[in-house]
């Protein structure tokens, strides 16, 4: 049973709009540590290595104004600072000076702005938990049919060969992306591998027209094949 002093803790960091949505936070313990995520125990490691870094593993690497949903709420807590380690697939928050790291299992959805661009990811584990895909970003949504991305980071360590060598070992971070086509229907995520696979979970995208192996990892035009599933179905 949580505390008065952490549900009062609750408000202060969250600036939450309501006692209702207050108790909602602090029944949820939405609340951990970074200390004791998983992602930031990566970062204090990294820092006391030999190892030179080289990438980083977030989405955006600084702290980005936003805002945050729990599941089962249709209320968004703003006034947050966020910060996404697309490696670790979690979500950093910064609220009135502390910084902590969100129980992913209890975000329904968040959004990230950078400038003149806003990026929206949806928790996916409510709609295919099996997948483990974790946080998933909104290209396109609509009311049946949608386009998701998954961003990823692939590290890659290269090993200094020479025992007496002054060049230090290296941790790179590679961004990957995997794109999503989903159906509220019962095919769920389908990801988008090739023409040929796409064709066979959407037999009716062979009246869409040409498709070439570039498009399918082009944000601009996967959206169209979202709205052409969606007209024929």
């Amino acid at each position: 049973m949580k505390t008065i002093s952490t549900l009062l803790l609750f408000v202060t960091l969250l600036n939450a709009y309501s006692q209702q949505q207050a108790n909602l936070l602090s029944q949820n313990g939405l609340q951990r540590n970074l200390g004791d995520s998983p992602a930031f125990s990566h970062i204090q490691v990294l820092k006391n290595t030999d190892y030179n870094t080289e990438g980083t593993t977030y989405f955006v690497d600084d702290l980005k104004p936003g805002k945050i949903r729990i599941l089962n709420n249709d209320t968004y807590i703003e006034n947050v600072e966020l910060r996404y380690d697309i490696f670790f697939d979690q979500l950093q928050v910064s609220a009135n000076g502390v910084f902590f790291a969100a129980e992913n299992e209890l975000i329904s959805d968040f959004v990230i702005n950078d400038g003149n661009a806003s990026h929206w990811f949806y928790n996916s584990r409510p709609y295919a938990a099996e997948l483990e895909l974790g946080y998933v970003r909104s290209i396109y949504k609509g009311e049946q049919v949608s386009v998701f991305a998954k961003d990823s980071k692939r590290e890659r360590k290269t090993d200094s060969s020479e025992p007496y060598s002054s060049v230090r070992n290296t941790i790179e971070y590679l961004d990957e992306v995997d794109y999503y086509i989903y159906t509220n229907s019962d095919k769920g995520f389908v990801e988008i591998k090739s023409k040929k696979k796409l064709y066979e979970s959407f037999p009716s995208l062979k009246e869409f027209g040409n498709i070439s192996k570039s498009n399918l990892k082009d944000e601009e035009f996967l959206p169209k094949l979202a709205m052409f599933l969606e007209k024929s179905n």
